[in-house]
């Protein structure tokens, strides 16, 4: 299995419309990738704004293979 992960770091005055993303959004990510094989969606919807205390760095894309 691979697994996807896109994250979207909050800085001072970003914004993020999570009913936009959890919605069409998502719809439409789902009617795209079905096709390609993606069956389950998980979304974590990160709580801890401690980055900034300790990197500026941009986070990353990360496409993972799962193993357990």
């Amino acid at each position: 299995m691979i697994r996807l992960s896109v994250m979207y770091p909050a800085s001072p005055g970003s914004r993020f419309n999570c009913d936009d993303y959890l919605g069409p959004h998502l719809e439409l990510a789902r009617r795209l990738l079905s096709s390609r094989g993606l069956v389950p969606t998980e979304i974590d919807r990160g709580i801890v704004a401690d980055e900034r205390n300790y990197t500026d760095v941009p986070s990353l894309l990360q496409i993972s293979q799962v193993f357990e």
